[in-house]
Parts: structure tokens; sequence; C-alpha cells
């Protein structure tokens, strides 16, 4: 026999048809929770994260990836102007692969940004 079948059965001792059509529904959704339906049911609602693309990084002519040259717009700003030329400087003349960490970067960008 069914939850709702035995919920229903037992409006035999009150006759309350509401309370059992109640409890008949109590039982349903107890017997169909899984853990995790709940979480599931309100994740439609949270934001979905989004892969952050940067049109201004996209658009530089240096050999930094994406992520560096929004590292750079963060940390340039706290060098001096003629650190910030030597910085420049170093990247121009840099013939390599695209710079994708920290640990690519010449010696000199990564001594002057003491990294």
């Amino acid at each position: 026999m069914g939850e709702v079948a035995l919920a229903m059965a037992s409006v035999g001792a009150t006759g309350d048809w509401a309370d059992a059509a109640e409890a008949a529904v109590m039982t349903l959704m107890v017997a169909r929770s899984r853990p995790g339906n709940l979480n599931r049911m309100f994740d439609f609602f949270k934001k979905k994260p989004r892969e952050t693309i940067n049109m201004a990084a996209e658009y530089t002519n240096t050999p930094l990836s994406n992520q560096m040259v929004m590292l750079f717009a963060e940390e340039l700003p706290m060098l001096d102007s003629m650190e910030r030329a030597k910085v420049y400087r170093a990247l121009e003349v840099y013939e390599g692969p695209q710079i994708t960490s920290q640990e690519m970067l010449p010696e000199e960008i990564r001594r002057i940004m003491d990294i």
C-alpha cells in the first residue's frame, strides 16, 4: 500500500479528511525528498559564475595573458614613473611565449615589482 493510501486509511478513527489530506501530502513530501533536492531547487535563484573577460585586457598589445594584464593593472600604479617605464621597456623587448604566471616574467620585471 502506498504512503498516500496509508495516510488516508488513518482517517477512519477521526473522520477528519482535511487532516488526512495534510498528512498524506506531508508523507509524500518526506518520502520523495532526498538530500540535496531542496538545495537544487534554490540553486535556480543563485547567480551563475561567469567567465570574466576584461575587454581592455583583450585589446592590449603585450606578451601577457589576460590574468597577468589585470595583475599589472593593479600593481603598476604603485610604482613610480621611472620604474613603470622600465617595466614597459622590458615588456617591449620581451621575445618569448605569452606570460601566464609570475614565474615567467623577465627577471628585471620581477626585481622591480618585488615579486
